[in-house]
């Protein structure tokens, strides 16, 4: 008995020490499975694809970030198990309360993520229960290799987030070889899953506008011609519409994406 108190003792003193110093008080956690979801298999309203998540994110728009480099300053959107997000003891992958929604996570090689969203298939009794879902937007469309983002990664670490974080982890990025957004974020990809716009480092990002083909006539004009003997037509005012006319409706949504609306107007 008194040697376990001692040994308590001690750890409680380290503990002090360490956090006295400025070190980190994250939690690191080993031998957690990663996996990767994007645009195509995400279900928002009526199981359409999107960027929808579970939280209001970094965004505060409901929807992901994915960072193109994997840095610290706009870290991804990370999803895991329900129980997690909440910061229950239930979570499959820690029951020490981390990985809760607004947690930092550092992935050696894939760079920084910010707990942001749920991941069904990562809940207890599920078939990849316990891991976490790295967001990779439009990534399944573009060949990616599973093997680079899914598989067990030895350590990883989790931060509260007021927690100190050492400065020489903040430097730490993505490893440009795995992670690549700007591949996976570029026009082809994005028209291909049909995203009209993804956040990318927290800026929307959205498909450019298709360019005329070369060699294609102008657009014809419904303007008489001018005889320059005759005299110009005055110009003629432009109708303004009466205040009881009905505003025109917009054929597109503000955000580029019906999949993307229902969560601007229901979850505000």
């Amino acid at each position: 008995m008194l040697t376990r108190t001692t040994l308590l003792s001690v750890c409680s003193t380290a503990l002090v020490l360490l956090v006295s110093a400025g070190l980190s008080a994250a939690v690191e956690l080993t031998q957690v499975r990663t996996t990767h979801y994007g645009w195509l298999n995400n279900s928002c309203e009526k199981d359409m694809p999107g960027d929808c998540i579970a939280t209001r994110g970094q965004t505060q728009h409901f929807r992901a970030n994915i960072s193109s480099d994997g840095s610290f300053e706009h870290p991804t959107t990370l999803a895991v198990a329900a129980s997690c997000l909440q910061g229950r003891r239930g979570c499959p992958t820690t029951r020490s309360g981390y990985l809760r929604s607004a947690d930092l996570v550092f992935v050696p090689d894939l760079g920084w993520f910010r707990v942001e969203d749920t991941c069904g298939a990562c809940e207890a009794g599920q078939s990849i229960a316990g891991a976490i879902a790295l967001w990779t937007a439009t990534a399944s469309g573009t060949g990616i290799r599973p093997s680079q983002l899914d598989q067990r990664r030895p350590t990883i670490q989790v931060f509260h987030p007021k927690e100190p974080i050492p400065d020489a982890l903040k430097k730490l990025k993505a490893n440009p070889d795995v992670w690549q957004p700007l591949l996976w974020t570029d026009g082809q990809s994005m028209t291909r899953a049909r995203a009209a716009s993804l956040f990318v480092d927290l800026q929307l990002k959205w498909i450019p506008a298709p360019a005329p083909a070369r060699g294609a006539p102008p657009a014809a004009t419904t303007a008489r011609p001018q005889n320059a003997t005759e005299p110009a037509e005055p110009t003629r005012r432009r109708v303004q519409p009466r205040p009881q006319d009905p505003a025109p409706q917009e054929a597109e949504t503000t955000d580029g994406s019906a999949a993307v609306d229902w969560l601007l107007n229901r979850r505000r």
